[in-house]
This record gives C-alpha cells, sequence and structure tokens, in this order.
C-alpha cells in the first residue's frame, strides 16, 4: 500500500511545483524574508511554546501572530530556552514511549509531522503562526493523550490484583476469580477536570464564532486580540 500511496503523492508534488513555480509555492511572510536557516530556528523555538499553551489552553485566539508579540530572529531569550526545553521534552517523551506506549509515540510522531511543513525550517513559509495550522497536529495530540491514558489504566489494572478481594463464591469452586478494588479517587477526580476542562473550552469555542461574523467583528478582534502584533494593526488600517 506503501508503495503507490508514496508515488502518487510524488507525483502530485512535482505537478503542485510546477503549477506554482517551485516547491514551496508561498511568498513568504515579510519578518521571514532576511531570515537565514539560524534566524528561522530561533523564531521556531519562540513559537514552540505558543504552540504549547494553543494544545494545552486556548483561552486567548488571535487572527494574527507575529513580530514583535513573536520575536522573530535574533538572540535567544527565556522564550527561546523555554521553547528548546519543550522541544527536548518532546523528543525525550517520543524516545522513552517508542516501547513502553506505542500509541503515545504514534501520536507524538503524528504532531511532529504535520507540524514541520509549517514551523518554517524547512522552508519560510507565509506565516509565523496561525491557529489553522494546528487543526491535524492536534488530532496526533489526542492520539497521544488517549495513549497515556490507555497506558495509565492498564498500568493501574495489572497492579490491582494484589490489592483486590477474592470472590467467596469462587474460593469454594477452586477458580482464582478475584474482585478488582474500586477505581482510586484520584481517576475519579481527574475525569471530572476531564470534562470541566472541556465543557469550559467548548463555550470558549462557541463564544469565538462571532468573531468570524462580520467582517466588522472580525476587524475589531484582530487589534483587540493581537495589540502586540504589526500586522493586525497593518490589516485593520487598510
Amino acid at each position: 500500500l506503501l508503495v503507490p500511496v508514496v508515488a502518487l503523492a510524488a507525483l502530485l508534488f512535482v505537478i503542485r511545483g510546477r503549477i506554482l513555480g517551485g516547491s514551496v509555492g508561498e511568498t513568504p511572510a515579510v519578518a521571514l524574508r532576511p531570515l537565514a536557516f539560524g534566524g528561522r530556528l530561533t523564531t521556531f523555538l519562540a513559537v514552540v511554546p505558543e504552540w504549547g499553551r494553543l494544545f494545552v489552553w486556548p483561552w486567548h485566539l488571535q487572527a494574527e501572530y507575529g513580530p514583535p508579540g513573536i520575536p522573530v530572529g535574533g538572540s535567544m531569550m527565556l522564550r527561546h530556552w523555554f521553547g528548546a526545553l519543550l522541544v527536548v521534552a518532546f523528543i525525550g517523551a517520543f524516545w522513552w514511549s517508542r516501547r513502553r506506549a506505542p500509541v503515545v509515540a504514534f501520536g507524538l510522531l503524528w504532531i511532529a509531522v504535520a507540524l514541520a511543513p509549517v514551523s518554517n525550517l524547512v522552508a519560510p513559509t507565509g506565516i509565523v503562526l496561525a491557529e489553522r495550522v494546528l487543526c491535524l497536529p492536534t488530532i496526533g495530540l489526542a492520539i497521544a493523550a488517549c495513549g497515556a491514558w490507555m497506558t495509565a489504566t492498564n498500568s493501574a489494572v495489572r497492579r490491582a490484583p494484589a490489592g483486590g478481594t477474592v470472590d467467596r463464591e469462587a474460593r469454594g469452586s477452586g477458580r482464582a476469580a478475584v474482585r478488582l478494588p474500586t477505581p482510586h479517587a484520584a481517576w475519579r477526580s481527574t475525569l471530572v477536570a476531564l470534562a470541566l476542562y472541556t465543557f469550559a473550552l467548548t463555550l470558549r469555542s462557541a463564544d469565538r464564532v462571532g468573531t468570524w461574523r462580520t467582517q466588522a467583528a472580525f476587524i475589531a478582534a484582530l487589534t483587540r486580540d493581537g495589540a502586540q502584533d504589526f500586522r493586525s494593526w497593518k490589516v485593520a488600517a487598510q
């Protein structure tokens, strides 16, 4: 199956390049045009913490992301070092879970592959960061989270018989039946927290829809949400 799929993908990539006049086919963002790979790498490290925030707690949303809110190029600052730490932790989590939790590793790999084209590492793109490019990586995050939950649950089940109680009816029949203990309160608390988390972000998502209903609402939200982004003010002025 992989052979025809890869062949078709390569053919489509070649056709796309012929039509667009290049392999990238995108006019680089103004802020990215003068940057060599080193500058794009530091920009990538500055973007990583924002990706993490949008993955975990996307309460604040904005249509435009860029300098000076997200530093482009320049020297390493605290934000960049935090981004580097997140990248190292991500790679470490993938390496640790390769054999111990393959589903988690698959989800993390999905995230990396989906983010690679928009990371500005392979080539400068038309964006520094955009929320829309996180739709596909979020699927990988969901896979990794479910894999982590499965791994933790299976680990708890494997340990459960030691603290379980032997069924009295089964004891007389000679069958080794064990009644598992009631799930720990921490698990119930986790489920409640996840339910509240989902409910809160669902309300936030519904509230955000109004931003896109009219052009006036969109323009007003540009500078309100992205006050630290030069391009928000430029687009609003235009």
